[in-house]
């Protein structure tokens, strides 16, 4: 393949040198620098601290956005718009996630993370341990949609035109805030025949 070039930029350049000089060897090989900026470039990550964490994490109720399994120690921050798509590393931005979730949503929207989970016993059916485990009826398919547990709990929902999630009002109070309400439901408690009004 004379004539033949190719240009790999960011932090996986050393990862991947030798292999493509391997497999490339008749080819010439551009390495560039890092590109300032970029997600895989030399600007290091936010580190938050653990308030904030926290509170990101007390949004989903100490459980992942996605699965909705209960983070005890090992919660990860995933950003709902990834970096390397133009997501800022904001607060509004991030998600408190399993490190299986994590993983697994990369650098998707949640429209392509959604689409990726529900090809995955396709991805399963190529394998013989599946095919066979299937034969013997050890394993029972079942087509559902994937909703996922910041869905559920109404904390976002999927913008139709992006494909990441929005996030939602929060529901409306029992108007706690409200010192009038509070004084009638305090009289209606008191005045009440010995049975509570809620």
């Amino acid at each position: 393949m004379p004539g033949f070039s190719l240009r790999v930029w960011g932090a996986d350049c050393h990862r991947w040198r030798s292999v493509l000089r391997a497999l490339l060897a008749p080819c010439s090989v551009v390495w560039l620098p890092k590109v300032p900026g970029w997600a895989g470039g030399s600007v290091r990550r936010k580190s938050w601290p653990k308030a904030t964490r926290a509170a990101i994490l007390a949004l989903t109720n100490g459980r992942c956005a996605y699965c909705g399994i209960e983070l005890k120690s090992r919660a990860e921050l995933d950003h709902i718009v990834a970096w390397d798509r133009g997501g800022t590393d904001t607060e509004d931005n991030l998600v408190a996630a399993c490190h299986g979730c994590n993983y697994a949503k990369q650098t998707y929207s949640i429209r392509e993370f959604r689409a990726y989970l529900h090809g995955m016993t396709r991805t399963l059916q190529r394998g013989v341990t599946y095919r066979n485990a299937a034969r013997y009826g050890l394993i029972v398919e079942t087509v559902k949609p994937v909703v996922f547990y910041a869905e559920v709990i109404g904390l976002f929902e999927e913008s139709p035109v992006t494909g990441h999630w929005i996030k939602l009002p929060p529901e409306p109070t029992l108007f706690d805030d409200d010192p009038e309400f509070v004084k009638s439901s305090a009289k209606t408690l008191a005045v009440g025949d010995g049975q509570e009004a809620w």
